[in-house]
């Protein structure tokens, strides 16, 4: 009988000591995800906390990997767009825009045609809206000195057109710079050859004799 005794109140005493054993995890597993996330939120089942604690755990490991990977996709270099352009061997002012557009972020590539008409031909331009280089650049085509903002422009907007144009040689276009610049309209040049207006340009400074008050009588 005392046998019996000593056992019940053995196993009853090991039966306390592993309630306890559970609840001092419990609080020590609830700490932990208190000290994660900072909030306070109680569980009844042993598991559920568990769980919770994991998650907790888990969301402040990966943020900072994810704040990681936002910084360095923010700070990776975009790619420079390639222009490629084709121009005649006796065309000088082909290089003087190919360099504005290397100072102004794009890539340039030049090659030389011992037939530019035909190859204004291939790229849909009319004759009448004809410069000196045709480029293309992303699958539109450029044709002439064509400012690097409109550029940028087309390739942002992306309209579905052929590509721009600006006919001619007006003097104050890049690589047209000189002491008389005049206003020029860039084109929007579409699939059929028909054109509408895409930008104004104004010359970059007057003339003097304009900026000049008139004279008192």
């Amino acid at each position: 009988m005392s046998a019996v005794v000593e056992a019940g109140r053995s196993g009853g005493n090991e039966t306390k000591a592993l309630d306890d054993t559970r609840d001092a995890k419990r609080v020590d597993v609830h700490a932990m995800a208190i000290g994660t996330c900072g909030c306070d939120s109680s569980y009844e089942a042993d598991g559920a906390l568990a769980e919770k604690s994991c998650v907790h755990l888990m969301n402040a490991a990966i943020a900072p990997m994810a704040a990681l990977l936002c910084l360095l996709t923010a700070c990776t270099p975009r790619e420079r767009p390639v222009v490629h352009m084709t121009k005649s061997a006796s065309c000088s002012c082909c290089q003087g825009w190919a360099d504005y557009l290397i100072a102004n972020g794009f890539k340039v590539e030049v090659t030389v045609s011992d037939d530019i008409a035909l190859v204004k031909e291939q790229h849909g331009i009319p004759p009448r809206q004809a410069s000196c280089h045709t480029a293309v650049v992303d699958g539109y085509v450029i044709e002439g000195h064509v400012p690097a903002e409109d550029i940028r422009r087309l390739l942002a907007e992306r309209p579905p057109i052929r590509g721009l144009v600006l006919p001619g040689k007006p003097v104050g276009a890049p690589g047209l710079e000189g002491t008389t610049e005049q206003s020029f309209e860039v084109l929007a040049l579409d699939a059929a050859g028909a054109t509408t207006v895409f930008a104004v340009h104004q010359p970059a400074f007057a003339p003097l004799w304009r900026a000049s008050p008139p004279a008192r009588p």
